[in-house]
This record gives C-alpha cells, structure tokens and sequence, in this order.
C-alpha cells in the first residue's frame, strides 16, 4: 500500500494543494473498464491554475515523481473544470471515463435513477505527467463522471446503460 502510506503523505507536501483524494477501483463494471483495467484515480484540487503551475514545478512534485515508478504501470493528467450533481455521498461510487466524441453529457449524468450527488469533470486539457519517468496512459478523455448511488442496483443500472452505448 505504497500509494496510501508513501505517495500520498509526499503529495499532501505540495504547495497550494487544497485537496487530494484516491479512488482505488473495486470492480470493472464494463468490457470497456476491464480493457483499459485502470486501477485508481489520485484527484488534486488547487485553489487556482496559477497554484497548479507552483505545485508542479516544486520539489514536491519532483519527489511524488521519483516515487511514482515504484507502482504506476503509466498516468495521464488530466486537467478538468467541474459541475457539481449534487452533494450526497454513499458506498456506491462509480466513475465513469468519456472519451472524445462521447455524446453522453452532463444532463444524462443528472438524469440517472437513484443518483445522490457527484461530479461532472469537463476536461479543458489531457496529456502526459510533466517531468514523469511514467509512461503516457494514452486514453483521449472528454470529461470523467463521479457519481455516488442510493444502492448497488442504482449504481449497476447506470453502469449498464454506460456499457449499452459502446
């Protein structure tokens, strides 16, 4: 558990950051997430795009950097702007990749039976990790949904309609 007890106290010692959060994947609940078989997404959260370009040029960064090979397979970073969908959480998350030219949007996100809260990240840019070793988790993004669910059975009927329409 390298990721909990070393990266992400090196993580938190960046300047600026307002949060960081890590979403360990459970399950795949589509072929789709079973090829791609990402296996966690960190989130950091800055006040501005001013403090992000801090963070990523300190030494901070260059020591979450040199830690990162010793258990990241390859990472994208993708910069995004984020409508809220609400604010209720639960145990029943799922996140949910939209690739480039994805027509599912943000109203659909909303409409989905038994949805408590989540996120809606719009990305505004995508690309490799500045000044990472780690390969280029090459995976055109759209936006990424993080949307928390009443029940499992909320939570697998959206994921359905998410793998119906590939």
């Amino acid at each position: 558990m390298l990721f909990r007890s070393v990266h992400g106290p090196l993580v938190c010692k960046m300047p600026g950051l307002k949060r960081y959060q890590q979403a360990h994947v459970v399950a795949e609940l589509s072929a789709p997430a079973t090829v791609l078989a990402v296996d966690g997404f960190a989130q950091l959260f800055f006040e501005s795009v001013q403090a992000r370009a801090v963070a990523y040029a300190s030494a901070e960064l260059a020591a979450c950097d040199v830690d990162s090979p010793l258990f990241i397979g390859a990472v994208t970073r993708a910069i995004t702007e984020i409508t809220d969908l609400g604010t209720g959480r639960s145990a029943h998350k799922l996140m949910v990749l939209m690739p480039q030219g994805e027509p599912t949007g943000v109203d659909v996100a909303r409409g989905l039976a038994g949805l408590v809260g989540g996120q809606w990240h719009q990305v505004t840019s995508q690309g490799a990790a500045p000044n990472s070793v780690v390969p280029e988790f090459v995976c055109p993004l759209k936006a990424l949904a993080e949307l928390w669910f009443a029940d499992d059975a909320a939570m697998r009927a959206a994921a359905g309609v998410r793998s119906e329409e590939h």
